[in-house]
């Protein structure tokens, strides 16, 4: 089993093949069977349990070599300066549909001060790749993976912090009792809408679509504009009027969107208080389901999660899963949703 590490995760396992192939999630039965191999007795186990056990239990394929891509030319160089997590940072993007991708996020914080760091973001020939001066070149297939190595980039940058233990595809703000609310899902959900509704309430706001652990698996702030498609317009302008004005840019996938500057960002990492998976539909009736700590993590995973392979930050990351709360909320009114978390924070608040 050379290269092959099994975590435990509440009454199961996650095992990490090594190289580039997916975290593996167990239960109860396949930790049974997993530890069963370990002692050399035979598996008390159904066959398709053993047979994902022994599956499990084989190391990853080595991944192939990537050719370094040829970078293109760059023919219309965008220089933007940024005020970013207390830094200011040039982007120098020369690509204009990267332009488009990033500049709407961090429009809010564009300054004409001296940048003390500078970005370089270029198309190749097989991707896209982060430049940075004295540091390695980061390759990537897709635009949107660049969008976060150059979000996380920014962070560092602005907070001193490279050590991460997980980033989750969610927004979050902090609940007023020292911790994060984080609120994963998928785009189309009402995420957005809602950290918007909980900012307009009074919430610090960390982060509108990926939340960094540090290696202490705190989520720390990532300050870009809180983007509300159209058909979230009036719902967010009810509780924060600021967005009526907001700056609309175009995006591809989304049609037309604004980003509303943040009011207030959390100005320390936070520790996780609690997961709320929000599900919109309008009409709906409102729904709140705890989720065990199995749902929870193969809910992140499924909405493009990246928890570290490093084994200290990976167990630091499943433990912080494991004990945080969570719950799935179905509503139809962001009015309901926001009942419903006050609900959620007056429980925990009296468990304490």
């Amino acid at each position: 089993m050379t290269g092959v590490r099994a975590c435990r995760f509440a009454d199961g396992l996650v095992v990490d093949r090594g190289g580039s192939a997916p975290l593996l999630l167990l239960d109860a039965a396949g930790r049974a069977a997993w530890q069963a191999l370990d002692a050399g007795r035979p598996p008390a186990a159904d066959p398709a349990t053993l047979d994902a056990v022994r599956a499990a239990r084989r190391p990853a394929a080595p991944a192939a070599a990537t050719p370094v891509p040829r970078i293109r030319r760059a023919w219309r160089p965008r220089r933007r300066r940024y005020a970013f997590a207390g830094r200011v940072v040039t982007l120098d993007c020369a690509d204009a549909e990267l332009a488009r991708l990033i500049h709407p996020r961090l429009a809010h914080g564009e300054t004409d001060a001296p940048a003390t760091a500078t970005l370089r973001l270029r198309r190749t020939a097989g991707g896209f790749v982060l430049l940075e001066a004295g540091r390695p070149a980061e390759h990537h297939a897709r635009a949107e993976a660049l969008l976060g190595a150059t979000m996380r980039r920014l962070v560092e940058l602005g907070r001193g912090t490279t050590g991460w233990s997980a980033v989750l595809h969610a927004a979050a703000v902090a609940d007023g009792a020292g911790g994060a609310l984080v609120l994963p899902g998928a785009c189309g959900r009402g995420k957005s809408t809602l950290t918007a509704a909980l900012v307009g309430a009074g919430a610090a706001y960390l982060s509108d679509d990926c939340v960094p652990l540090d290696a202490a698996g705190r989520a720390v702030a990532v300050p870009f504009g809180i983007c509300l498609k159209a058909s979230g317009w009036a719902a967010a302008e009810a509780v924060l009027p600021e967005a009526a004005t907001a700056p609309v840019f175009p995006c591809a996938e989304r049609g037309p969107c604004r980003y509303v500057a943040p009011r207030r960002v959390a100005d320390r990492p936070l520790p996780l208080a609690a997961f709320v998976f929000p599900s919109h539909a309008p009409g709906a009736p409102l729904a709140l389901a705890p989720l065990r700590p199995e749902a929870t993590l193969a809910a992140l995973v499924a909405g493009r999660a990246w928890l570290s392979r490093e084994p200290e930050a990976l167990a630091t990351a499943l433990a912080t899963i494991e004990r945080t709360p969570a719950w799935r909320l179905d509503y139809g009114t962001t009015a309901d949703a926001l009942a419903a978390i006050a609900d959620l924070a007056a429980a925990r608040r009296a468990a304490e």
